[in-house]
C-alpha cells in the first residue's frame, strides 16, 4: 500500500470562506501487485500531464468530446473547449460543478453564499441552470428547485464548451454548456480511499475502486459520505452517494455499460437572502458578519436522486460506429424556507419574514442515439454524424406559503434562530400545485471535415418541444399552460492550423 499525504493551510479570518483542508489520499493500485510496481505507477501518474486530451482520445475507443460528440482532438476543434481532469478537481477541493469552475475564464459561479441545492453559473454573461451528464441533459422543469446534482467525486472530468451548442444538444443558453463525464470501469485493478477534514467542520470519506471480474467484464464502485457546516449560521450540508457501474465487452467491437447512480442529500440548506442594509450599506449597528443568516433552524432542504442508465458502443465496421444511451431519473425534494420583504417601520434591524414549503417529485426518460460514418479521400476526411435524442419528463410541485401571516420577525443585530419552534406556523396564506409534462425530440446532422491544416465543422438540428403545466391555486380557477417550439439551428465553425 502506498500512502501519499498532502496538507495545505490557508489563512482563515473571521469573514473568510476559505477551506482549511487536511486531505489524506490512500492509493492501492493492486492488492496483488508488488510495492515497487505500485510506486512506479504512482510516480508515472504524478508526472503525466492532466490535460493530454489527444492521448486520452487515442486510448479510449468510446471517448467523444462534448464539443463535437466525436473523438476529434480538442486541439483541432474550431471552438472554445476545455477539460478539467479528476486530478485538477481534487486539487481545487471541488465538491460540485460550481466549485470546479471557480478558475475558468468567462465563467462566474457560486452566486449563492450558502450551501448550493443545485449547480448554477454564468457563462459569458448568460445564466445557466441546464447541466449535462455524459452528454445528456439533466432534467429540470424550469420553474422550481428540483434538479439532479452529480457530485464531483463521481466525475472523471468536467468539460466546458463556450459558445452556442444548440446544434447538437437542443435548447441551451448561448454562453455555453457544462458536461460532466462519469467514471467508468477499467480492466486494471485500482482502489482509492480518500479522507478529508477541514474548516466548517468538514468530514468526508470516499472510496473509488475498479477492476476486472473476468476477461469480458469490468466493474467500478464509487461511494462517498460528507458532512460540513454551511457558510451561514445554523446551516449544514450532508451527502451520501453510491455509484456502481459494470461494463461488458464481448468483443473488441462491442461494449455494454450499465450504470446506477444514487445520491441522498438529507440536509442541504438553501440560501436565505439578506437585505442590502447591513451587508452592502452600513446599518445603525454596523455591518453583519459573513456568516449572517435571516432564516431559522426550521429551514431545511432534502433531495434524493436515482439514475440508472445503459450505454452501447458498437464498431460496426472500419467506417461505421453506433452509440446508444438510455437513462431514467427518479428524484424528489422537500424544502422549508423563508424570505423577507424589507424591514419593519422605522427599523433597520427588524426584518419582516414569511415562510413557505415545497414538495417536488420528478421522473424522466432520456435517450441519445448516434450513427457516425468516416469517409477518407486522398486529401480530405469526413466524419459524418447523425443523431436522434428524446426526453420525456413528468414533475409535480406543491407550494404552500404563510404570506407574512403570523411569522416572527428576526433581529439581525441579535438574531434568534429558534423562533419558529415557539409558535405554530400557518402555511395557508397561499397554496399552489403544478403538474408539468415536458417532451423534446431532436434530430441532428454534423459533418466534420479536414483538409490538411483546415478543420470545418458544420451542423444542423431540428427540435420539437412541448411543455404542459396544469396549475391549481387557492382562490383561482385551474389553469393549463402549453408551450410549444419547433426550431431549426445550425453551426459552422472553421479552424486553420
Amino acid at each position: 500500500m502506498n500512502i501519499a499525504t498532502s496538507s495545505r493551510q490557508l489563512s482563515v479570518k473571521k469573514f473568510s470562506l476559505a477551506l482549511l483542508p487536511l486531505s489524506v489520499l490512500l492509493s492501492m493500485q493492486s492488492m496483488a501487485a508488488a510495492a515497487v510496481s505500485t510506486a512506479e505507477s504512482t510516480n508515472q501518474t504524478a508526472t503525466e500531464p492532466t490535460t493530454d486530451l489527444g492521448a486520452l482520445s487515442a486510448q479510449t475507443d468510446s471517448y467523444r468530446t462534448t464539443a463535437t460528440k466525436t473523438a476529434l482532438d480538442p486541439d483541432d476543434a474550431p471552438m472554445s473547449y476545455s477539460r478539467i481532469e479528476q486530478q485538477t478537481l481534487k486539487e481545487r477541493q471541488a465538491d460540485s460543478v460550481s466549485s470546479a469552475l471557480r478558475y475558468e475564464p468567462g465563467v462566474s459561479t457560486e452566486s449563492r453564499g450558502t450551501v448550493s441545492i443545485f449547480d448554477e453559473y454564468e457563462m459569458r454573461g448568460f445564466k445557466n441552470y441546464s447541466n449535462f451528464y455524459d452528454g445528456m441533459r439533466l432534467p429540470y422543469d424550469g420553474t422550481w428547485n428540483l434538479m439532479p446534482q452529480v457530485d464531483a467525486y463521481a466525475t472523471e472530468a468536467v468539460e466546458v464548451l463556450k459558445g452556442p451548442a444548440s446544434s447538437l444538444y437542443g435548447y441551451n443558453e448561448p454562453g455555453g454548456m457544462i458536461n460532466q463525464i462519469a467514471k467508468t470501469p477499467k480492466a486494471t485493478q485500482q482502489t482509492e480511499i480518500q479522507l478529508r477534514v477541514g474548516s466548517h467542520n468538514l468530514g468526508e470519506i470516499a472510496v473509488d475502486t475498479t477492476g476486472s471480474m473476468s476477461d469480458t467484464l469490468n466493474y467500478r464502485f464509487v461511494g462517498l459520505a460528507r458532512q460540513k457546516d454551511g457558510q451561514m449560521q445554523t446551516t449544514e450540508e450532508k451527502r451520501v452517494l453510491l455509484n456502481t457501474s459494470i461494463e461488458w465487452k464481448p468483443s473488441n467491437n462491442v461494449s455494454v455499460l450499465a450504470n446506477l447512480y444514487y445520491q441522498d442529500d438529507p440536509d442541504m440548506l438553501p440560501s436565505t437572502p439578506l437585505p442590502s442594509v447591513g451587508t452592502v450599506y452600513q446599518a445603525s449597528y454596523g455591518k453583519l458578519d459573513a456568516d449572517a443568516y435571516a432564516g431559522d433552524k426550521w429551514n431545511s432542504f432534502s433531495k434524493k436522486v436515482v439514475m440508472p442508465s445503459e450505454t452501447i458502443n458498437w464498431q460496426i465496421n472500419d467506417h461505421l460506429t453506433f452509440k446508444h444511451t438510455l437513462r431514467y431519473t427518479d428524484a424528489e425534494a422537500q424544502q422549508q424556507n423563508t424570505y423577507h420583504q424589507g424591514f419593519a417601520e422605522n427599523s433597520d434591524r427588524e426584518l419582516i419574514r414569511t415562510a413557505y414549503t415545497t414538495d417536488e417529485s420528478m421522473t424522466n426518460w432520456a435517450t441519445d442515439n448516434q450513427l457516425a460514418y468516416q469517409l477518407y479521400t486522398d486529401k480530405t476526411s469526413h466524419n459524418l454524424l447523425f443523431g436522434v435524442d428524446f426526453q420525456h419528463a413528468k414533475s409535480n410541485a406543491k407550494y404552500a406559503a404563510a404570506m407574512y401571516q403570523g411569522i416572527p420577525t428576526i433581529d439581525l443585530a441579535e438574531p434568534n434562530y429558534d423562533l419558529f419552534a415557539k409558535q405554530p406556523i400557518n402555511l395557508t396564506g397561499y397554496q399552489q400545485q403544478d403538474d408539468i409534462t415536458q417532451r423534446q425530440l431532436g434530430v441532428y446532422l454534423q459533418d466534420e471535415m479536414q483538409w490538411d491544416k483546415l478543420t470545418v465543422v458544420a451542423g444542423l438540428r431540428r427540435d420539437n418541444f412541448k411543455s404542459t403545466t396544469d396549475s391549481q391555486a387557492i382562490g383561482s380557477d385551474n389553469k393549463t399552460t402549453i408551450n410549444k417550439a419547433n426550431e431549426t439551428t445550425g453551426r459552422l465553425a472553421v479552424k486553420w492550423g
